[in-house]
């Protein structure tokens, strides 16, 4: 989580946790909070503000009112574990699928060049045609979208992906799906790229060969 927070540019983010709290506090009451309201709550948030001693196994927080909250990356981790089982197992031919959102390819079905995945749409709660077909192979493929949830607030709909620099919802993009050698790339860089927006990521695959969007 630390790498990709850092290669992103602070994008991905796992202490949004008080601001995926506050924002769902703020659904219930059906109060749309401005930027002024936001602000105190972006004090708590910022892996800078998170102290790791890998030797004593402890996680100390800067700042009071934080937590992590794994909910962009735990998909992928998983899947990582599995597949990881099924190699130890002589398993070589898999496609691992954690609901629609996080699926991870080991090799690819006979005869073909790998696992053939459809990106759903993100309109019409995900019926209707894909809005792309792709094949992975030894790779795992990610999507954030505002397909299944999201908050409403006052008859409006809003993202449930929020931008950790500005602690608002994203607009702008309805669906964000990443490509990565592993599960916990893929997981948390579909999340990063739905945040940062069509340019920044072109800029991101191109500096990382192995990710595709």
């Amino acid at each position: 989580a630390k790498k990709i927070h850092v290669d992103t540019g602070g994008t991905f983010d796992v202490t949004v946790g008080p601001l995926i709290q506050f924002w769902k506090s703020r659904e219930k009451l059906g109060i749309f909070p401005n930027h002024e309201e936001v602000k105190p709550v972006l004090q708590t948030v910022g892996l800078k503000q998170v102290l790791v001693d890998k030797q004593a196994h402890t996680i100390q927080f800067k700042r009071p009112g934080m937590n992590l909250d794994f909910g962009g990356i735990a998909k992928g981790l998983a899947v990582d574990r599995m597949a990881n089982i099924l190699i130890e197992n002589g398993v070589k031919t898999a496609r691992l699928n954690a609901g629609t959102s996080t699926i991870l390819a080991l090799g690819a079905p006979p005869e073909d060049s790998g696992w053939t995945v459809d990106i759903l749409s993100p309109y019409n709660d995900g019926q209707g045609e894909p809005v792309a077909t792709v094949k992975i192979c030894n790779e795992a493929l990610s999507t954030s979208a505002n397909t299944i949830r999201y908050l409403r607030i006052d008859g409006k709909c809003y993202s449930h992906i929020f931008n950790p620099h500005t602690g608002m919802p994203v607009t702008g993009i309805s669906s964000a799906t990443a490509i990565a050698p592993t599960g916990v790339e893929s997981d948390a860089l579909s999340t990063a790229f739905f945040v940062m927006g069509v340019e920044k990521v072109r800029a991101y695959c191109s500096a990382h060969p192995s990710v595709r969007a």
